[in-house]
């Protein structure tokens, strides 16, 4: 016996699917880092006037960089998905409207 659905549902069912598995691979992602709180550092009045920040040099030495990339990254990947499925949408509904409209223009002729 065969498991069949409706080419819509199929379709929606995918998608859901792709998204369910997307979203899992990205906690799997998240959560194989180690992330840890950063220390806390006390503020005096120097740090106030110091002008030189080597908050990239200290995230690179402690390989908290990576988790930075890793989640650009992820934010950039995940607009860039959503863009695409997006456009194929509206693509969809582009071509109804012109067939619907050919239809139409059929009719009165």
């Amino acid at each position: 016996m065969a498991w069949y659905l409706p080419h819509n549902l199929s379709e929606m069912f995918i998608k859901k699917l792709l998204t369910i598995i997307l979203i899992g691979i990205s906690i799997s992602l998240t959560n194989s880092f180690d992330v840890v709180a950063q220390e806390k550092y006390k503020v005096s009045e120097k740090d106030y006037a110091n002008s030189d920040v080597d908050m990239a040099d200290e995230m690179r030495a402690n390989g908290k960089i990576y988790i930075v990339v890793a989640t650009i990254v992820s934010i950039i990947s995940g607009i860039l998905v959503y863009l695409i499925m997006l456009d194929k949408k509206v693509k969809k509904l582009e071509d109804l409207t012109e067939s619907i409209a050919k239809e139409k223009e059929l009719q009165k002729s």
